[in-house]
């Protein structure tokens, strides 16, 4: 087994990364709602993008500490740029770094990391990733703007365990890739990412179906409460009407008796 260097900073690494959180940048302010203008999202943006990249230099690109680094500083900024509720910041930045391909490389070439490989493979692999990334993300956004859903802190926190789980369980198959490649295990991690993102849209999709039935039910139940009060309402008018209609009447005979007698 090779020596696993450290990641190395380049031009190419910083402008496809920059790229990348570009792309999760434009999918969170069209899923969130901005709380700052323009310019000063696009330069909390850019301070984002240092605590994205620059902290997780001294950490191999495979290692588990420069994933966790991605995973914490973007969904921090979202709940800085952004004012929606913090669960939904959360799962949203959580979710938009998640959402990734990954790199077909050699065992060796992985234990160097991409910067070390030449800039044929480095633009193969950039290519790839972020046009793969484009596309998840797309898929991920056209998901949380399509339909209408509420749901609370509670149930976000529950829905964000499987995602995770989900993080941990493709990155062990990497760490398995990365020591004993085979073309089997490769095509099982990539068939595993494809699984575990229709998996996500599918719960999400369950979720948000149990949470609109949830408050379809509470609506329908406002309305027959609304309806049953009408009918009472209707009731005691038209009980209302016969009292009058009666004493109008008996005005009338009273009256035409009076008349009678004079």
């Amino acid at each position: 087994m090779g020596e696993i260097h450290m990641m190395r900073l380049t031009f190419l690494m910083l402008f496809g990364n920059a790229i990348f959180y570009l792309i999760q940048a434009v999918s969170c302010c069209r899923i969130l709602t901005r709380r700052f203008s323009w310019p000063v999202m696009v330069l909390g943006f850019a301070v984002g993008y240092l605590l994205f990249v620059l902290p997780a230099i001294p950490f191999p690109e495979t290692g588990m500490i420069r994933g966790m680094i991605a995973l914490v500083s973007f969904p921090l900024v979202d709940m800085v740029l952004f004012r929606d509720k913090w669960y939904r910041c959360l799962f949203c930045g959580v979710a938009a770094d998640m959402i990734s391909a990954a790199v077909l490389l050699t065992p060796e070439q992985l234990r160097q990391g991409l910067t070390f490989q030449p800039i044929p493979v480095q633009l193969t692999s950039y290519a790839i990733f972020l046009s793969a990334s484009a596309f998840f993300l797309w898929m991920f956004t056209l998901l949380m703007n399509r339909y209408k859903y509420r749901l609370s802190g509670r149930e976000w926190t529950l829905y964000l365990l499987f995602p995770g789980s989900q993080c941990l369980l493709l990155y062990g198959w990497m760490m398995l890739c990365r020591l004993d490649f085979s073309a089997n295990r490769m095509w099982i991690l990539l068939a595993g990412l494809v699984t575990c993102v229709a998996a996500d849209a599918a719960l999400f999709t369950a979720v948000r179906g149990m949470a609109q039935r949830v408050e379809l039910q509470a609506e329908n139940d406002l309305l027959a409460q609304q309806i049953d009060h009408q009918k009472e309402h209707y009731a005691a008018i038209t009980a209302q009407y016969e009292n009058i209609r009666r004493i109008r009447h008996d005005i009338a005979n009273h009256l035409y008796t009076m008349d009678l007698l004079l």
